[in-house]
């Protein structure tokens, strides 16, 4: 931040600053503190929530806070594609606790930690593996899931500069894919699969659109 300070508000500043110094002065606790943990990781949460709420309140909406946008978005459909990989290949113990309330407990966590749980209770009437994943891809309303952020990275590019037409085409063809891509498909083919290529394209997409607004400068 100090780097572009003349370019962030006064606002988003303290907040940040604030942030750094309360972070400084956490001691982490034993592994064995788990409630301690928690609170710290809470404690992250909400700061980076009241950093963009700042952030967004604060900057004159033009090409500076349009770029803040198209790195917001492709690194929140990539931690929200990782959110998912983990669920499928750390917390649950074994095969046959697929389906057990642990397992459904845990994808529940899954979404409370996308900050995803009320607004999934509007969409499904119950948790389940298809309906999480459902929703955090494919929603269309939801600012975390995957399908969201790259419809809003479609709609910025115009934004940043002309000629983006790379990382543009890059974009509607995945939008297109996304749109198209159906659960029973993924869920036979492989989630991990799906979701390796999916972090794969972001990537992708982030160095296209550092080629054109960065290197070439």
């Amino acid at each position: 931040a100090r780097t572009i300070r003349e370019d962030i508000s006064t606002d988003m500043w303290e907040v940040l600053n604030e942030f750094y110094l309360r972070l400084r002065e956490i001691k982490m606790p034993s592994e064995h503190a788990m409630d301690a943990f928690v609170e710290i990781l809470r404690e992250v949460r909400k700061s980076c929530l009241l950093f963009y709420g700042t952030a967004d309140a604060t900057l004159s909406h033009d090409e500076v806070w349009h770029f803040t946008m198209l790195g917001r978005y492709i690194e929140r459909a990539d931690k929200t594609t990782r959110i998912l990989d983990m669920k499928y290949f750390i917390l649950l113990p074994g095969p046959a606790d697929v389906g057990s309330s642990l397992d459904l407990v845990q994808w529940m966590w899954v979404l409370r930690s996308a900050s995803a749980h009320e607004m999934f209770n509007r969409s499904f009437s119950k948790v389940s593996p298809a309906f999480v994943v459902q929703f955090l891809l494919f929603d269309r309303n939801f600012p975390r899931s995957v399908r969201h952020c790259v419809q809003e990275i479609r709609d910025t590019l115009p934004w940043v500069g002309e000629d983006a037409s790379t990382p543009t085409a890059m974009v509607r063809q995945f939008l297109s894919d996304l749109d198209h891509a159906r659960m029973e498909e993924i869920l036979q083919t492989g989630m991990h699969e799906y979701l390796d290529e999916i972090q794969i394209r972001l990537n992708r997409l982030g160095l296209s659109i550092e080629e054109r607004f960065f290197r070439n400068q």
